[in-house]
């Protein structure tokens, strides 16, 4: 396909997984090969243009028509006579621009009427309705220069057609005024009243027209569905200009954008998106409503008509305004029609990041010789049906998500199977994204289990390093995967703007909230991928269904839609139950059967791989410090768990501590080494003889290990005053934000220990040399839980990814792939049902 504009587009020929695929599998690219796959209507043969256009006009001049008056003093005479002026942008006359329909009401194209061109009265042949209007515009006396496309640009010249239609939007905004001129009938003075007919035409206002022509019947609304209003030029023509003027049955209505605001209030109920013509409510307004947003701009002129289905997107470019101009794309009628509207949506996604656009995508009805990414440009209503987003203030927002929560609920279970051994089984609720267009933390009634993902921590946005693929027209961009279907989804509600669906299997439902105005996936396209497809700056997200094509990351698009939520809602499994972290109960009456316990599954923030081992490698990097440097103070607490200070610090301890929180880590997903087994392997290499008994973890040590091992911070060591010990039993001990231990002395007895206490001297000398200390299994798992487990555990969510153990993926050494590594962690039963995944991967889309 060779494509190449606009040249502000990034456009990369690559070879990869496309090459490999057969022809008919992706875009046809010889159905668009070549130069200008349609012509505009030629006003004479190019041999004739030479001798009238005696230069090819450049970017920086402009020429200009200059009408000379009749030779008839009544000036019926019917002898076209012109000649051309070429003038610097800079340095010209003033002048008046034209908008008219080269063919008419007639629709009539043909170049049959002469029009003479300078002192040799060359000829150059117009159509019926561009001679009625020079005929119109030719003066009583002296001269009036106008500017009229068909005869002001060397039609014949590609090269200067593209440079003088690129400007026409700065041409119209630097004219006097612009003459609409609505055919010869519609101009004219009325048959009946020719007797009336002044030697000049009354000028009114243009909100009187409805008045003023009131006995003629005239409608404005008439007018808009006339041909005229359908083409596609005369938009940029109106709203550029500062003033129209309409000729309408001998009188000139002139226009401004005043004019509009009074007929609005002439006309309160008028819905101008329903007219027509919705762009006409801006006119010479210079367009400011759509200078920066140019798929706005090709959704109010899509039902627009042009004989060249470039000018669809050529005729609109005038209107486009940016600070850099050199960025904005210049029309180039060398390049197919193809080419154009892949390139004007690419420009839209890429260089604008209006990624509403995908949900306009063909997808699984595009035709086989264009990329399914691509909104098809010949439903001339595909572009007017963009969703939007559905809340329109925050309490409408909370009650609509509330609803949604409870359909979706009483769905699941209210289909579930009622048996004896799953009435028992909890219910997990896991919200993956919820849209929240008022605040990040949303409404109170949410609990923290329904947040959004952290998107600042987003490394890999769908734009990095994105591209179109120059020959196949390949959309290659990042997204997110995240599940896999072999069922469509199926709408079980929907509210106002809102609709519900599901995709379930037995043991988990997958729940999609989006705009009732997304299209079905069809059957025929399963199995399906579902991947997310993030917004830079905001929390906007949308939800695209995909083929699999090649395993080289080649899709083809089936639907896109605005995802304003997505959860899930599924059964724990017995061996799952202790998997995810819960958040809260739910009352047990608001569900069908009464039975079953509902759980919100409080969902880990979707962050990089980078970012968790960074958070973990401050806290190991806290506690180091606090075994061998000059800090006192253990702000982990972990001395005290493995007494580490009784030993002598070795570096190979922080991989021993690691591998007894991976046997932590392991016990919760049923894995070996469990914690005991790392836990009395660490202790092994002491001499502080442990032994498990009876649910206990038991130690021998010295007054000096302990005194050694509990210094990081004296004053917070006891909450009480430690009284006598019975030699006989175990006494409890709890220090503030530390574990909790059990004391019985070996020899003696103990006196009073005060909290203040600091050094072994300050005891009584009968304090005995060695104790015993036993702390309780489930102390040590309490306190594990709190403490390094959490940011550890943050990494189970790239162990099924990379198929390595926590502490393996914070001890390797960071790759270029790791920034691609993003992840919920997932319940089991999302993964079994839908493959859930959380990878961030370059996809092509065909």
């Amino acid at each position: 396909m060779n494509l190449y504009w606009p040249a502000c587009v990034q456009y990369k020929t690559q070879l990869g997984p496309l090459d490999t695929l057969q022809r008919n599998q992706i875009p046809n690219s010889t159905s668009t090969q070549g130069s200008r796959s349609e012509s505009v209507p030629t006003k004479a043969d190019s041999s004739a243009y030479r001798n009238i256009y005696a230069a090819t006009l450049d970017a920086g001049h402009i020429r200009l028509i200059c009408l000379s008056a009749s030779d008839n003093d009544d000036g019926d005479d019917s002898t076209i006579h012109i000649t051309l002026e070429s003038h610097p942008d800079n340095d010209c006359p003033e002048y008046e621009t034209a908008s008219y329909a080269w063919g008419g009401e007639e629709g009539d194209s043909t170049p049959c009427r002469p029009v003479y061109v300078g002192e040799y009265w060359d000829v150059l042949l117009q159509t019926k309705n561009c001679w009625d209007l020079l005929h119109y515009l030719r003066p009583r006396r002296g001269i009036r220069f106008v500017w009229i496309d068909a005869i002001a640009i060397d039609q014949s010249n590609v090269m200067e057609r593209n440079t003088q239609v690129a400007k026409m939007g700065s041409i119209y905004r630097h004219c006097s005024r612009v003459v609409v001129f609505l055919g010869h009938k519609m101009q004219q003075f009325p048959d009946n009243k020719s007797h009336l007919r002044p030697n000049h035409p009354p000028r009114c206002d243009f909100h009187e027209v409805e008045e003023k022509l009131a006995q003629s019947k005239f409608s404005l609304f008439d007018l808009l569905q006339s041909r005229f209003f359908s083409r596609v030029w005369i938009i940029q023509e109106l709203l550029l200009a500062p003033s129209a003027v309409f000729p309408i049955h001998g009188i000139e209505f002139h226009g401004t954008n005043l004019s509009i605001h009074r007929l609005k209030a002439i006309h309160p109920s008028w819905k101008w998106e329903n007219t027509p013509a919705p762009w006409f409510q801006h006119m010479a307004s210079g367009a400011e409503f759509l200078e920066n947003n140019p798929l706005g701009l090709l959704q109010q002129t899509w039902r627009s008509q042009a004989t060249d289905a470039r000018d669809r997107v050529f005729g609109v470019m005038g209107l486009l305004q940016d600070g850099n101009m050199a960025e904005l794309p210049k029309p180039d009628y060398a390049i197919s029609t193809m080419h154009t509207f892949i390139g004007i949506f690419a420009y839209v996604l890429f260089n604008r990041r209006q990624t509403i656009l995908m949900t306009l995508s063909s997808g699984y009805d595009a035709k086989l010789s264009r990329p399914s990414w691509l909104p098809d440009w010949e439903l001339h209503d595909n572009l007017q049906n963009t969703p939007g987003w559905p809340y329109d203030n925050e309490d409408e927002q909370s009650e609509i998500w509330r609803e949604i929560n409870n359909k979706a609920r009483h769905h699941f279970l209210g289909s579930a199977d009622r048996s004896s051994d799953t009435e028992e089984r909890k219910i997990f609720i896991f919200t993956l994204y919820e849209l929240s267009l008022f605040g990040s933390e949303g409404r109170s009634w949410r609990s923290k289990c329904f947040r959004s993902p952290s998107f600042e921590q987003l490394q890999i946005p769908w734009s990095y390093e994105a591209y179109i693929e120059s020959r196949w027209a390949t959309l290659s961009i990042h997204l997110v995967r995240v599940f896999r279907i072999s069922n469509p989804p199926v709408e079980i509600f929907r509210q106002a703007d809102v609709r519900l669906s599901t995709v379930r299997t037995d043991s988990c439902g997958l729940f999609i909230s989006t705009s009732v105005t997304a299209k079905e996936v069809p059957s025929e396209a399963l199995p399906c991928e579902i991947f997310l497809w993030l917004e830079n700056d905001s929390q906007r997200i949308f939800i695209l269904f995909m083929q699999k094509i090649d395993t080289g990351g080649v899709y083809r698009l089936i639907r896109c839609w605005p995802c304003y939520g997505v959860f899930l809602i599924g059964y724990l499994n017995a061996d799952h139950s202790k998997e995810l972290p819960v958040y809260a109960y739910n009352n047990p009456s608001s569900t069908p059967h009464g039975k079953q316990p509902v759980v919100s599954v409080e969902n880990s923030p979707y962050e990089t791989l980078h970012y968790s081992k960074s958070r973990l490698a401050r806290k190991f990097k806290l506690w180091a410090e606090s075994c061998y440097g000059d800090k006192r103070r253990d702000p982990t607490g972990f001395t005290q768990l493995f007494m580490i200070k009784s030993l002598s610090y070795r570096k190979s301890n922080e991989l021993r501590i690691l591998a007894v929180y991976q046997g932590f880590i392991n016990g919760q997903a049923h894995r070996r080494p469990n914690f005991l087994d790392a836990y009395m392997e660490y202790l092994r290499d002491t001499d502080h003889n442990p032994q498990v008994q009876n649910g206990y973890i038991e130690l021998t040590i010295s007054r000096e290990d302990w005194f050694i091992a509990t210094d990081g911070d004296e004053r917070h060591w006891l909450t009480n005053t430690m009284s006598k010990l019975n030699p006989d039993t175990y006494s409890i001990i709890t220090f503030k934000r530390r574990a909790v231990w059990d004391f019985k002395p070996l020899r003696g007895h103990f006196g009073f220990l005060h909290y203040w206490t600091r050094f072994p001297a300050y005891f009584p000398l009968d304090y005995p040399e060695r104790f015993c200390v036993r702390i309780a299994l489930d102390e040590v798992y309490r306190f594990m839980s709190y403490s390094w487990t959490m940011e550890l555990k943050d990494l189970s969510r790239y162990r099924r990814l990379l198929d390595m153990d926590e502490t393996d993926i914070f001890m390797r050494e960071p790759e270029p792939g790791d920034r691609f590594l993003h992840g919920y962690e997932f319940p089991q039963a999302a993964i079994d049902a839908f493959d859930a995944d959380g990878r961030t991967q370059r996809v092509h889309i065909v």
